[in-house]
């Protein structure tokens, strides 16, 4: 199709591209424009699909399949910290000794 850089198929994304294209096409008036063939002998040309424009749609979905993922969030590090060494229980001030002036 042109405009459309497809995924191999032997590739998990080729896969799924090439089953949801079959869904595009099946029981549905097809239709071919600017018809070329390319130097690997393939058949390139615009494809619609009652009025839909599949060259489109395959495009979208490839770019969506292809898009490199996000990374997992960081995993969390736990730490064991004894509570009376961060939190001490807060009690009366104390009050200290005054020096006297000399």
């Amino acid at each position: 199709m042109q405009g459309v850089e497809a995924p191999g198929l032997l590739t998990r994304e080729g896969s799924r591209a090439r089953l949801r294209l079959e869904e595009l096409l099946l029981h549905r008036h097809v239709q071919m424009e600017d018809i070329e063939t390319d130097a690997h002998g393939r058949i390139v040309a615009q494809v619609w699909a009652d009025g839909e424009n599949i060259n489109e749609t395959m495009a979208k979905l490839i770019q969506s399949l292809t898009l490199p993922r996000p990374a997992p969030p960081p995993q969390e590090r736990k730490v064991d910290v004894p509570v009376d060494s961060v939190f001490r229980p807060a009690g009366p001030k104390r009050e200290t000794e005054s020096v006297p002036e000399s």
